[in-house]
């Protein structure tokens, strides 16, 4: 890959990175009119989720507890 096909990729990409910011701040704007949806919609994904996210977490730490554990264990630092 030749310097100017690495330049115009990235001009490319700066310019789709320009348009994604373009589109988050118009977004940002309307949002602003629809902040009642966007707290249904967050507690529907935060408030409501708590339940499996604590199980995960159950999960996950026991997990990790036993990788500790092993990791210890082979230096004999159990306690």
């Amino acid at each position: 890959m030749n310097l100017s096909q690495l330049l115009s990729r990235f001009v490319r990409g700066m310019g789709d990175f320009v348009v994604f910011v373009g589109d988050t701040l118009r977004a940002f704007r309307r949002l602003w009119f629809r902040r009642g949806l966007l707290w249904t919609h967050g507690e529907a994904i935060g408030v409501s989720s708590t339940g499996i996210i604590s199980l995960a977490a159950i999960f996950f730490g026991a997990a990790m507890g036993y990788e500790f554990w092993q990791g210890f264990h082979w230096f004999g630092m159990e306690e």
